[in-house]
């Protein structure tokens, strides 16, 4: 996740990486919040406010999850990936999540 070229490279100050429990920033990301659920943290139930905070996470988080499927969709990521493929990987689900730009939109507007 980290290197030249990187995703988390591109990312700019104030900026916001959404992430499931227990995912935790490099300190050298300050400049990034990291959103995700709340936890239970030994309470029997969440709070109002934390339940309202789940359920605007989950509302965005489940376009996310769409469009992961999508490319996940693509036969070129599915099977056994050579070892001496393994350099171009990269470069695959780049293509991939490029050819996505061209289904139909994940949010319809009415």
């Amino acid at each position: 996740m980290e290197g030249s070229g990187s995703l988390i490279e591109l990312l700019e100050d104030g900026d916001q990486v959404m992430s499931d429990r227990g995912f935790q920033l490099d300190s050298k990301f300050t400049h990034l919040s990291l959103i995700h659920p709340p936890f239970l943290e030994r309470q029997a139930q969440l709070s109002f406010q934390k339940v309202l905070e789940t359920r605007i996470i989950a509302r965005h988080r489940i376009h996310v999850e769409r469009c992961m499927g999508r490319i996940k969709n693509y036969k070129l990521l599915n099977g056994v990936i050579p070892i001496k493929s393994i350099h171009l990987l990269d470069y695959w689900f780049y293509i991939c999540a490029f050819f996505t730009i061209f289904d139909e939109p994940l949010v319809k507007v009415l």
